[in-house]
């Protein structure tokens, strides 16, 4: 029997599934039990019921709700890469995509920085040092083919000392030398794609006088790449199936061994579609944050240690009530399930039945004040997780408005535990 430092306890001969398929009580004290469909908990004798039945999600016909919302919740969002950069510090930053390609977190290399001002919330903070240094390693090996896809950045250079700045924002040199820059050859104060397609300029898409939205499509049914500024459609290039595939990882804020923007410079809300949005999709998403709520994220200190944080920022603000699904069907990309990104399995449903009380990050109210799961992380002391290593799960949280209507849901975070 494993002790766990709050009083909890783990039994080594439980697989992976039952360790997993326990609910803590109390806030402070680690105690594993078994799911159960009472109506409260009651760890102690000081221990008062909170849970209101108007709070509970129940009966079969709020299942059936849940699963007709899924598949609408997540169809508006990126399905490769979405990368808001708002976490404050660090050298990782989250795929927000569903179910993304690559690295579902992203290591930020050399001299590139969390913690700048973006188009909402945080931003990349640019360097101007070299693509061999300082980049945004996305993990996936560049592969877009002759299909359809879109992407969209901001840009922000005017802060930048330099008048009409040179630099590159994304690309692959693998790729038939597919990259995207400012100036230079796409002119003053303008933004270019090139590579194994006809360049494509968008005028003042390098503009100084403060942050511009770019944006580009390409319609392989159609045979055109389209250019964006601010969302409205600028520029319109034929094209003749244009190839690009590569055999190294697609880079961020840089381009092979090039620099990227100069230092003063930021980037946010990068994001990539393996599909053609049209004007209309492009007009009404250029100036909004597609994600802007329900941040979940999950971390571990390092292998063997066995601890584990759970966090859940810039929650929606007329979100009551949320529950914490998981999943260890992880056959599929992160996101791509038909329950709000995860493949359910027993475990899924049963977190239904948990029991609300402060601090239970399975079944919450966001309006449990600090130290209380979600105002603050939850955190799982060292050892805790140990007997999970090697298990893969998805996490999902999913939010309820004070009518117990589905209000809003988080990101898909994976994690192999350590």
């Amino acid at each position: 029997m494993l002790l766990c430092r709050w009083g909890g306890t783990i039994d080594p001969a439980e697989s992976p599934l039952t360790a997993t398929h326990r609910v803590l009580r109390a806030p402070n004290q680690l105690k594993f039990v078994r799911p159960s469909r009472r109506r409260d908990c009651s760890p102690g004798p000081t221990h008062l019921p909170v849970e209101s039945q108007d709070m509970k999600l129940r009966s079969s016909g709020a299942l059936v709700t849940l699963l007709v919302l899924s598949t609408i919740a997540t169809a508006q969002f990126p399905d490769m890469f979405y990368y808001k950069f708002d976490e404050p510090s660090g050298t990782m930053t989250a795929n927000l995509a569903s179910p993304g390609v690559g690295s579902m977190q992203a290591p930020i290399n050399g001299g590139l920085a969390l913690g700048g001002t973006g188009q909402f919330g945080g931003g990349l903070t640019l360097s101007g040092g070299a693509g061999t240094t300082d980049f945004v390693d996305t993990g996936w090996v560049t592969a877009l083919g002759s299909g359809s896809w879109t992407m969209s950045m901001m840009l922000d250079i005017s802060q930048v000392a330099a008048v009409n700045p040179f630099g590159y924002f994304f690309g692959d040199s693998s790729a038939t030398s597919f990259r995207c820059f400012t100036n230079g050859a796409a002119g003053l104060g303008n933004v270019i794609i090139r590579g194994p397609l006809l360049d494509n300029i968008i005028p003042g898409g390098a503009n100084q006088a403060g942050p511009q939205v770019i944006a580009w499509v390409h319609d392989a049914a159609a045979g055109v790449t389209k250019g964006y500024l601010n969302g409205v459609l600028t520029t319109t290039v034929n094209q003749t199936a244009p190839n690009i595939t590569g055999t190294a990882n697609l880079k961020v804020a840089a381009y092979a061994t090039s620099g990227g923007l100069p230092a003063g410079g930021f980037m946010d809300e990068f994001r990539m579609y393996g599909y053609a949005l049209t004007d209309a999709e492009i007009l009404q998403t250029w100036n909004v944050s597609l994600l802007d709520n329900n941040i979940l994220n999950l971390a571990q200190s390092g292998p063997g240690i066995g601890d584990l944080a759970v966090s859940l920022t810039s929650l929606s603000s007329t979100a009551a009530e949320g529950f914490t699904f998981l999943s260890t069907n992880t056959v599929l990309p992160e996101g791509a399930g038909p329950f709000f990104g995860l493949v359910p399995v027993g475990i899924t449903w049963d977190i239904l039945s948990y029991p609300y009380f402060p601090g239970n990050p399975f079944h919450f109210l966001t309006s449990d004040p600090p130290p209380f799961f979600p105002q603050s992380a939850f955190i799982a002391p060292p050892g805790t997780m140990s007997a999970l290593t090697g298990q893969s799960m998805d996490f999902v949280c999913v939010m309820l408005n004070a009518l117990g209507g589905y209000d809003s849901k988080s990101n898909v975070a994976r994690i192999t535990f350590q």
